[in-house]
């Protein structure tokens, strides 16, 4: 009876392993670093997805904007781009959006509703996006709000990227505040 009882057990392990049942999946990620629409002013409601950006130049990200064409800009300026996130994330434990380094402020809003603020230019910046405000399968906009009270600004510091699973922790510095 012994025999047969881990015999059962041996086999069903074995299928549990060999199907990755029961395991979590590893993380999956969407790089969002490259050029995103740019616009300087503090304009309200350009976070919103029906928003149109089609006359706004674009910016690298990441990068301090003084490197990129806006030498002694302080201020605030407003990022957007669009993003697919696959229909198979809606499964994931979650969705975070790592912005990494922003100088010096920032609110964050996915789909037009706001998911984190910020300030700090040393602080690395990671949201949780709720997965009911996800478009899985379709265009997501991401608007990203920047105030630079100071030297260089913008998103300067990476990685920058949307991937499965939330946030575990936040890094900053005490000193900052």
């Amino acid at each position: 009876m012994d025999f047969r009882l881990w015999f059962i057990t041996l086999a069903v392990s074995s299928m549990l392993s060999l199907f990755n049942i029961g395991k979590t999946p590893p993380p999956m990620e969407i790089d969002l670093s490259g050029n995103w629409r740019f616009q300087t002013g503090e304009e309200l409601g350009r976070e919103h997805p029906e928003y149109d950006d089609s006359r706004w130049g674009t910016m690298e990200v990441p990068a301090f904007w003084e490197d990129r064409g806006h030498q002694g800009y302080d201020g605030h300026a407003w990022y957007r781009t669009s993003v697919e996130i696959p229909v198979d994330w809606q499964d994931a434990p979650g969705v975070t959006f790592d912005v990494g380094k922003i100088a010096d402020e920032d609110r964050v809003y996915f789909n037009g509703e706001l998911i984190g603020t910020g300030r700090g230019w040393t602080r690395y910046r990671s949201y949780n996006v709720p997965l009911k405000i996800i478009n899985f399968g379709d265009e997501n906009i991401i608007a990203v709000w920047v105030n630079d009270l100071g030297g260089k600004g913008g998103i300067w510091e990476g990685p920058v990227r949307l991937r499965t699973g939330i946030r575990a922790y936040s890094r900053f510095n005490i000193e900052e505040y």
